[in-house]
């Protein structure tokens, strides 16, 4: 499947609804003909039909269909058939065999010539060209795969991945993966053992710590071992290397293996990662003269200053974050890269919080002198957002009660409304009867009735009956959250009106790269005195960190500097879209805020997460032929 079948899938199922093959068209910058040719196609490579279509409505993929689609695909067992198909079986004999593989056993399994194998080894290796110090080498009729262990390995992680569609949750499913020996044996010996040491492991990262173990074991099998660990004395007198060294000893048992103390290493770190408490939590270990808490502490301060956001009183993000200080450490040191399960999520559904997540990243990659990737950057990304969601919490809204009192009556939907609605809104006051003056002095966000209410005053209101049915829950969401809708649209609406303006607005432009984008709307910003000169590079870099782009088909670059002497967000739309990262790009907004002072950033970010979930307002974006035009299909 291609680059833009696959951002189409990407787009339908972030939706969650219908989208026209018009809307569709605009985004990826294609004919409704040819959407249509791209739904056919891939329900035709699937088992299930994906998409489903609808001549007045358009195109929507239902997320149960997703779930069902993916297993339907993985219990289809054929003999692989596309080059892409080939590719991941050759890959996959190459990391479970015990020595080599014989080119004859790939031919028969494979029903193709020895020419076909050899364009499939070329395109193998630069596959794996991301990994050099991986290499495949054929002496006469064997194949196998040379280079250090730990690489290996993480390509295995990433071929297991992909092979059980990153649904690691399933322990089944990676079980079923394979046939040397049995990994819920493995699993069961392990939860044996950890209950012994009454140590626990947090339940969401316990099915990556399985996936590392059942890789280990595979490798252990046929005789490879990882050669040496880093880890310092602390690992070795640690009670998570005796958990490992008693675990590798029931599999050497099992499976006729012997112990290696660099294995068990590696495990051991690996549980510190996922308890987060191997450690104690001040000085963080193999980082000369670096206290953990007082790194903390400083990164707090630096994201007050870059956001105006105060952590300082947060003692259970000062606690966590040093305590993942140091997991992240050791994993950069042996590095092992922790697949995050929520870094996709976090990116499209909280850009903010990624936001936050990359230049606390870039803080403590400077600070600590050591690369983070962007699965690192999503496990900060975490803290951080739930850091920010306990801030929100203090910023509910205020609803008052009117209600002829019955005791009994009264009290039970003030217990409903705390229960259902303790997350979004406060009831500040109950009241027997409506009264101006009393509502007046409460300032409250919406007014909630049992009986008919009629009012001036300009706040909303929503009746409710006295048993608050499931249909009365439904009726205050809503409202609930049309008052946050427009809470937000008041607050981006007056800030872009005055950050986006006309002389650094460009439609139907044309360029081949991303590169080329960048560097012509820093020139623009700069000439304009809006930017310093280093402010091209800080968008370079921000992008190696994690690229801006979005399913839906718009990016967002920004610096990670002091590079912004004006603030500033200039906009393009592209004749034709642009491979960003992963996606094909055709509108970019240029975020230029001088020291990202959250009351410019917030609100921003908050827009852009209604326009990736809007595609209908991004197609009419697109087909803006004036700035004016496009301010007023903005809001």
């Amino acid at each position: 499947m291609n680059n833009r079948k696959e951002q189409l899938i990407s787009i339908l199922r972030n939706q969650g609804g219908w989208i026209t093959a018009r809307e569709l068209s605009k985004i990826l910058n294609v004919s409704d003909r040819t959407i249509r040719s791209d739904v056919n196609t891939i329900n035709s490579n699937t088992v299930q039909p994906l998409i489903e279509s609808s001549i007045r409505q358009g195109y929507r993929i239902e997320p149960e269909q997703m779930t069902q689609t993916a297993i339907s695909e993985k219990n289809h067992s054929s003999i692989p058939q596309t080059p892409n198909e080939r590719k991941s079986y050759i890959i996959k004999q190459l990391l479970v065999c015990r020595d080599r593989v014989h080119v004859n056993r790939l031919l028969n399994d494979l029903y193709i010539s020895e020419y076909t194998l050899e364009n499939d080894l070329k395109s193998i290796r630069r596959a794996i060209s991301s990994y050099p110090d991986l290499e495949i080498q054929r002496s006469g009729d064997l194949l196998s795969l040379q280079g250090p262990e730990e690489s290996i390995r993480e390509l295995y992680k990433i071929m297991m991945l992909d092979e059980t569609h990153r649904n690691f949750l399933n322990i089944n499913e990676i079980a079923s993966m394979y046939t040397n020996f049995d990994l819920l044996k493995c699993k069961y010996i392990l939860e044996t053992i950890l209950e012994a040491h009454n140590y626990s492991v947090d339940d969401s990262s316990f099915p990556s710590l399985i996936l590392h173990v059942g890789i280990s074991v595979d490798r252990i099998i046929n005789g490879k071992y990882v050669q040496s660990s880093h880890s310092t004395e602390a690992v070795y007198d640690s009670e998570e290397f005796k958990i490992a060294i008693e675990f590798f000893q029931r599999i050497s048992k099992l499976y006729q293996t012997h112990v290696a103390d660099s294995e068990a290493a590696q495990l051991a770190l690996l549980l510190m990662g996922k308890k987060g408490s191997a450690y104690n939590d001040a000085q963080l270990i193999g980082i000369a003269d670096i206290n953990a808490k007082e790194l903390v502490t400083d990164l707090i301060q630096y994201i007050d200053q870059q956001y105006g956001i105060n952590f300082s009183n947060d003692e259970v993000l000062k606690v966590g974050l040093a305590l993942h200080l140091q997991s992240l450490v050791e994993r950069s040191h042996k590095n092992i890269n922790a697949a995050n399960l929520y870094l996709q999520e976090i990116k499209r559904k909280f850009p903010l919080i990624f936001e936050l997540g990359v230049t606390s990243a870039n803080y403590l990659s400077e600070r600590l002198n050591i690369p983070i990737v962007e699965d690192e950057i999503g496990f900060i990304a975490l803290h951080l957002g739930m850091a920010y969601k306990r801030l929100e919490d203090d910023k509910l809204l205020r609803a008052v009660l009117i209600m002829p009192k019955t005791q009994a009556i009264t009290d039970s939907i003030l217990q409903r409304m705390n229960l259902n609605f303790s997350e979004y809104m406060t009831v500040v006051e109950a009241f027997d009867y409506f009264e101006e003056s009393k509502i007046l002095r409460l300032h409250p966000d919406l007014i909630i009735c049992s009986v008919p209410l009629q009012h001036n005053l300009p706040i909303p209101t929503v009746q409710i009956s006295i048993f608050l049915s499931r249909e009365d829950e439904a009726k205050i969401f809503s409202l609930l959250n049309n008052i946050e809708q427009k809470r937000l649209k008041d607050e981006y609406s007056e800030y872009l009106r005055e950050m986006i303006r006309p002389q650094h607005f460009y439609k139907d432009m044309v360029f081949d790269s991303r590169e080329e984008i960048l560097r012509f709307l820093s020139d623009d910003l700069y000439h304009s005195l809006a930017v310093s000169k280093d402010f091209y590079s800080s968008l370079l870099k921000r992008e190696s960190m994690s690229p801006t782009s979005f399913s839906c088909g718009f990016a967002i670059p920004h610096p990670v500097n002091h590079t912004v002497l004006q603030s500033n967000i200039s906009v393009m739309i592209l004749r034709k879209p642009v491979q960003w990262g992963s996606y094909e790009v055709r509108i970019i907004f240029l975020l230029a805020v001088e020291k990202m002072e959250s009351q410019a950033v917030k609100p921003f970010f908050d827009w852009m997460t209604n326009l990736s979930n809007n595609v209908d307002q991004l197609s009419a974006l697109i087909e803006s032929k004036t700035y004016q035009e496009f301010i007023s299909k903005m809001f």
